[in-house]
């Protein structure tokens, strides 16, 4: 039984201590890489708050693993803050935008970062780290394919911005839901499987990566409902602005069930990959009833 899961008070309080001890030896690394990219990661909003709530998402989605293994999983969640915060709040033009995604996808693809980029060099000491992993030969398209989805799908919503947009029309909410990728889950997902992958684990991992694709426009439907003030402030899309509460609740509830029916399946062939995709749902619905990992100020 996994100790998560014990009856046992005891024991359940001993497992979750273990992983708050875990989370807590991630949050030091985070803040110790954060201080080498002063630029990348300003304080605020990169306060030690934020570290904080994506080193515990990142240890309670594998309990079982200790902070080197869960290394890749939090540097690459602290990539995604990043980028959305480059995206939304430090990017003014479209052309800055453009030049932001180009820069960041010839660094992945094996390019030096150029002088002033501050994405570049943190993204490409990510990259590097990946390519040590023995999988890592086998799979690198994964990886490729997720961060160039998540890079569109952050342009697509800077151009969808009402300040950005002119008269344009919102876009629908299946076509906004289709721009999931900007959450950025898959993409540390993928990342996090791969370095803990052997050679050939992941030779044909479609329904996986469906899976998490999936399990990712539920965490973005989950996000929006619990920060739409804060995106109201700040002039970000979210899935209130393109439709009323009730259609995104009941397309919440839809996807939520899309994606356990896509884990049930899953489940024979993925069982760790499965159990941290469900582990991914529930935290996150839990986390955004009461918090937000951004300050909402």
């Amino acid at each position: 039984m996994h100790p998560t899961t014990s009856l046992d008070p005891m024991l359940s309080a001993a497992a979750h201590g273990r992983i708050c001890a875990t989370a807590a030896t991630t949050q030091r690394g985070l803040s110790a890489l954060a201080g080498r990219y002063p630029e990348l990661f300003p304080a605020p909003p990169f306060d030690p708050t934020l570290l904080h709530s994506l080193a515990l998402a990142t240890a309670f989605l594998s309990p079982d693993m200790s902070t080197d293994r869960l290394g890749v999983a939090s540097r690459s969640g602290l990539l995604v803050f990043a980028l959305d915060w480059q995206f939304d709040h430090v990017a003014k033009t479209a052309a800055e935008v453009e030049e932001l995604a180009a820069a960041c996808l010839l660094v992945a693809q094996g390019g030096e970062p150029q002088p002033g980029d501050p994405v570049a060099p943190f993204l490409a000491s990510l990259r590097d780290e990946l390519a040590a992993a023995p999988a890592f030969a086998s799979t690198r398209h994964l990886w490729l394919t997720e961060l160039r989805l998540m890079l569109a799908a952050m342009t697509q919503e800077w151009y969808w911005r009402p300040a950005n947009s002119g008269e344009a029309a919102p876009p629908s909410l299946d076509t906004y839901l289709d721009n999931a990728a900007s959450a950025g889950s898959s993409l540390i997902n993928v990342a996090h499987w791969i370095v803990g992958a052997e050679p050939g684990e992941f030779d044909e991992p479609a329904d996986l990566v469906d899976a998490s694709r999936s399990v990712q426009r539920a965490l973005r439907l989950l996000n929006d409902l619990a920060t739409y003030e804060r995106d109201l402030r700040s002039g970000d899309v979210n899935a209130l602005r393109v439709a009323g509460r009730d259609e995104v609740m009941a397309r919440l509830d839809e996807v939520t069930e899309e994606s356990r029916d896509r884990l049930r399946r899953l489940t024979d062939r993925f069982p760790e990959q499965a159990d941290y995709l469900n582990r991914q749902l529930g935290f996150t619905g839990g986390f955004y009833r009461v918090g937000d990992f951004w300050d909402s100020k």
